[in-house]
């Protein structure tokens, strides 16, 4: 499927962590972007998202049912880390990372430097 269109904002989440051709993936969704006012968000697992450190976290019933999302996605993507060096190979963006969940997840924000 090709996308004709561009957007202002761009999202996908867990997505280049199943793909084989990771830097031509993340090149598409960048150029589905319009310009330098939109970007692109990508949330993926980092390495430290694994079932043991969910495990960690799941210290009572309450946060059992709280995290069980988090396990199932770490089941499903244990070992396929998206390296930050992908992103870092990028040119003519601006990239920027943020952490969440324990630095299990992270949200990399990319726009484009010219329109």
């Amino acid at each position: 499927m090709s996308l004709q269109q561009q957007f202002d904002v761009v999202s996908a989440t867990s997505l280049l962590s199943v793909v084989d051709e990771k830097e031509r993936a993340l090149k598409k969704l960048i150029a589905l972007l319009k310009d330098s006012d939109a970007t692109l968000i990508i949330i993926e697992p980092t390495e430290k998202m694994c079932k043991e450190h969910v495990r960690e976290l799941m210290v009572d019933l309450r946060t059992s049912w709280y995290y069980k999302g988090l396990l199932l996605w770490a089941s499903a993507r244990e070992g396929k880390a998206i390296s930050s060096s992908l992103f870092n190979a990028l040119e003519d963006v601006e990239v920027s990372h943020r952490y969440f969940l324990h630095e299990m997840v992270r949200v990399t924000y990319i726009k484009k430097c010219h329109g």
